[in-house]
């Protein structure tokens, strides 16, 4: 892909014959038995980076080719924000308003959402736009069933 001369590779990780390459059409010759999927494909790839070019550009944001790519593999960007990135900015922006004893349950809230992403999701991130009433309800559920040594009520956290 290539914008204003910069060019960046994006593999698709599909593999197809060289000779049934149709360099005109940017696809696979009609002829070719997996042609018609294969090609939907990549029409399907065009669109997506089209929508994330577009969406940059109607947020006035520079459009790179390396940024539009980082989007379409889901890679972290300065447009991708997780859930612990979130907490971090809360943390550091926080840490001078707020005591000791409220930011120590800051700490123990990561430490909850750290165990349940792992144990229930297993992952140790989710990215801010992922997040859904589902995630909420579970991460709610796993609260209430968590029976920790160190404190009683876990579900504190949640208010």
């Amino acid at each position: 892909m290539t914008i204003n001369k910069d060019r960046v590779l994006l593999a698709l990780k599909h593999y197809v014959n060289v000779d049934d390459w149709d360099k005109g059409r940017g696809g696979l010759k009609l002829k070719v038995a997996e042609a018609k999927e294969t090609n939907a494909y990549l029409e399907q790839v065009k669109f997506t980076i089209t929508t994330y070019y577009q969406q940059l550009q109607l947020a006035g944001k520079e459009v790179t080719p390396q940024l539009l790519k980082s989007m379409f593999l889901g890679e972290d960007t300065d447009e991708t924000y997780t859930l612990s990135k979130l907490m971090d900015y809360r943390y550091e922006t926080a840490s001078a308003a707020l005591t000791w004893s409220t930011l120590k349950h800051y700490a123990v809230t990561r430490r909850y959402l750290e165990k349940f992403l792992v144990t229930r999701m297993n992952t140790t991130d989710i990215r801010i736009r992922d997040i859904d009433y589902k995630f909420i309800i579970d991460f709610e559920t796993y609260l209430r069933s968590h029976k920790p040594a160190d404190h009683f009520q876990p579900l504190k956290i949640m208010v």
